[in-house]
Order: C-alpha cells, then structure tokens, then sequence
C-alpha cells in the first residue's frame, strides 16, 4: 500500500487495485483524532450507500473497520476534483457542459428520493468529477430519511363525504431541486442566483418566474436551460419544478432542456463528458 496523500485528519492511501475491485481509497485516522460523532457519521453514509446500492453516480464507500488503533474507511477514489473548481478555473460553463451535469445531478437525487432520503446539502462542492469525467455525488452527512406521513382529506363527492388517504410532500425533498437549481445556475453564470435576496423576506414575495438575470454576467441564451433554473427556483415548493403538482421528477425530466435525451443513456453513462482530467491530476484528487 503507498501513500496518496496525506491532509487533516490521517493519511489517505491509494489501495493496489489487485486487492480491491478496482481503484479504492482508504482513509486512515488515528483513534486520538476521531470523535464518535464522526465515526457515527461514516457508519451513517455506509449504511445510505447501501441501501441506495450501487450507483453510477453516488459514491462508493465500502467499509469501515479498527486496525491497529487506527479508523479506516475504505472508498472509491475520485481524481478529478470537484465541479467547483471547474466552474471556477473556467468562469462559467457552456449549456451544453451544465445540461450534462445536470442530467447526472439528477439521475443520482433521484436515487436518494425514491428511497424517501434528501441529501440537504447539495452544492458544486459535494459533486466529484471521476477519471471518466462524470460526476460522483458525496458527502451525506446531512443526508436525512423523510418520513412522508399521510392524512385524511375529506372531500364530498355526490353528496357523500368521503375520506381519502393523501401523502404529504416533503420538504426536503423539494428544496434539493432548489439546490439544483442553485448549482444549474452557477454552473451558467459562475456565480449564485440574488445572492442579496436569496434568504430574505422580499425574495419570498417576488412572483413565480420573476428570477433577475446576473447584472455582471453575460446572459443565458437558451431560453430553455433559463427556464429550468427559473422553475427550480420558485420560492413556492408547491409550484416548483419536481412538486407533485409539476409532475415530481417526470416533469423535470421531461422540460425542454432535456428534450431528446435518453434518461437510459444518462445512467448507463454513455453521454460523452465534456472535460475528462488527465492523468496527471490524479495526483490532485480530492
């Protein structure tokens, strides 16, 4: 086993691929370093990657075991650094590059949200770019479980009252789109969207649709990839892109900016990529 890099924390080691499927990282910290709660919090991410299974684009984190007074987790190594440092080595990204992100971004959420989990915490840092040059989602440590109750919702029909099961929405779930649509948007104009107004009063009144384009940025010329950042970020969850109301998940991936793409060839990853690192930067992973 040789050293691949060394950071806070303990030292991450490149494991031989003979002896893994494939290329793995193993993470090692000293047990005088870990709390429990972070011991607490990569059990956490295990047991939510295997529930979720193997996945295109979720991270694979295989294990976690005590050798030698020493915490190891054994996960895929990913080289190619996160869509941050992309967006912001390059400025901004063409439709062509974000709609690709974006299909992947949504192809791995949509994982997490059939099996009732919302990441929280979507952002281009929790987004690694992998040697093939597609995306890999981490970091779950905000990762929730949302239990959808339902209630009784009483309507008459022909006279009669009659009780229907309804199962709530959640929350969560719905402000990941958000998240995408923030993520949409930086990858477009490198930068956040109203970042002034975003946690304030005035940007919960403003009407549907009503999002300003960046001042300082040039502006989105496909009408289609604006109006998809502008249907993520509807202050409304009822009324935004991914609400039952707009069709859940078929209805984002069935808008315009999508149009002709094959969701079947987005999970098989058969898009071409359209920046793949070199060998060189593996040396830089993250």
């Amino acid at each position: 086993m040789s050293v691949w890099a060394r950071g806070k924390g303990g030292d991450d080691n490149d494991v031989d691929p003979a002896m893994s499927c494939g290329r793995r990282k193993l993470v090692v910290v000293t047990i005088s370093e870990v709390s429990k709660a972070k011991v607490e919090v990569a059990l956490k991410e295990i047991r939510i990657l295997k529930t979720c299974g193997p996945h295109p684009f979720l991270l694979s984190r295989d294990s976690l075991f005590v050798m030698d007074q020493k915490v190891c987790a054994l996960s895929e190594l990913v080289h190619g650094g996160t869509l941050r440092q992309l967006v912001s080595r390059e400025g901004s990204l063409t439709v062509d590059a974000t709609r690709f992100y974006a299909t992947e971004i949504v192809d791995a959420l949509s994982c997490l949200h059939a099996r009732s989990m919302a990441h929280n915490a979507l952002s281009l840092d929790d987004l690694q770019i992998t040697g093939n040059g597609h995306l890999m989602l981490i970091n779950f440590e905000a990762t929730t479980e949302e239990s959808q109750p339902a209630f009784l919702d009483t309507t008459r029909r022909g006279g009669i009252a009659c009780a229907t099961r309804t199962v709530k929405e959640s929350n969560a779930i719905l402000d990941d789109w958000w998240r995408v649509g923030v993520a949409v948007h930086e990858m477009l104009f490198g930068q956040e969207p109203c970042r002034e107004l975003n946690d304030s009063a005035e940007f919960e009144m403003r009407p549907m649709h009503a999002l300003p384009m960046p001042e300082n940025a040039a502006p989105c010329e496909d009408s289609a990839a604006w109006s998809f950042v502008c249907n993520l970020l509807i202050p409304k969850r009822a009324w935004r892109l991914g609400s039952r109301r707009r069709g859940g998940l078929r209805g984002i991936r069935e808008h315009d900016f999508f149009l002709s793409l094959s969701w079947t060839d987005v999970h098989a990853m058969r898009l071409t990529p359209p920046w793949v690192p070199s060998p060189a930067n593996e040396t830089t992973a993250c």
